[in-house]
């Protein structure tokens, strides 16, 4: 399922262990604001379904632990602060990213809507292993990039526009 909150604030645990699991298949939605106060100390985070930061406006998305799979959407600039994506890294809407995530070794970032949508390398390709176009308004190069892995389609064109896709 899917839990939809504005924001979580997961402080330090005391003697006992506090645990959050958002397990494959589920979401952990963030409408508003994002993680609050993440707390390290008797805290154990597994984030293996998807984390989506989804308002309206700019998000700070960090991570208490590497992300399986991250979504961002909706509106706005979404800044990365110590962010890994072990697996898909959905870039969705009209949302922007500013900032580098850290990619594993079999992560996808994948652009995925209805409306155009620009990539920027500079922020969103450094490391990444494939890359994923599934958007039918296509995606246009902001820059020249490399992928370590596959560029697949599952709908919609990528445009180099004058840029070089290594």
């Amino acid at each position: 399922g899917t839990v939809k909150c504005s924001t979580a604030v997961c402080t330090n645990s005391g003697s006992a262990t506090s645990t959050l699991d958002v397990d494959a298949g589920g979401t952990l939605n963030f409408t508003s604001s994002g993680w609050g106060a993440i707390g390290t100390l008797n805290n154990i985070y597994t984030l293996d379904g998807t984390v989506e930061f989804s308002a309206a406006g700019s998000q700070t998305v960090a991570g208490p632990v590497a992300y399986t799979h991250l979504t961002v959407s909706g509106s706005g600039i979404k800044t990365l602060a110590t962010v890994s994506v072990n697996g898909v890294f959905s870039l969705q809407g009209t949302a922007t990213v500013s900032g580098s995530p850290t990619y594993g070794v079999s992560s996808v970032l994948e652009y995925k809507g209805a409306s155009a949508q620009v990539a920027s390398p500079t922020n969103e390709f450094q490391g990444v292993k494939g890359v994923r176009v599934n958007n039918v308004a296509g995606v246009s190069l902001g820059g020249n990039a490399t992928v370590d892995g596959v560029v697949s389609f599952v709908a919609g064109n990528l445009y180099t526009t004058g840029f070089t896709l290594g």
